[in-house]
Formats: C-alpha cells, structure tokens, sequence
C-alpha cells in the first residue's frame, strides 16, 4: 500500500489547505486544477475559495457545525 502525497489537496482539513490547493491550481498545474474543481462540484468550498466542508479524517464535516455530517 502506498501513500497518496495530495492527500492534504484531496481532503482539505483547514481554510489553509484549501488557499494552498488553490495558489497552486492558479500556477497552470493541471493537477490542482482537477482537484479544486471536483471541490467546487462536490460543494466542498464555493467559487470564493471559501472552505463549506472540512475532513476530519473519517467524513467531511461542515465548518462550524461539528454536529453535521455529510
């Protein structure tokens, strides 16, 4: 078993990961690009950059509800 090294990208857990994906993604890099964009579809930040869903390591989790689960 390997380790994914965009774990961090795939599964953000803070505001700072998600602003790091996405100076990253503004770089021209395909990779982040896709990333960020499956973000935006799947609701897991808006087109501001705002993080809506943080990962806890098990589920992702609404920011600033710990009682909501998607």
């Amino acid at each position: 078993m390997s380790l994914d090294p965009l774990l961090w990208a795939k599964f953000p857990r803070s505001q700072a990961a998600l602003d790091l994906l996405s100076a990253w993604a503004k770089s021209g890099d395909d990779v982040p690009a896709e990333i960020l964009a499956g973000h935006l579809r799947d609701g897991v930040c808006d087109d501001k950059g705002k993080l809506l869903v943080r990962w806890d390591g098990a589920r992702f989790k609404v920011v600033g509800n710990a009682n909501y689960v998607l």
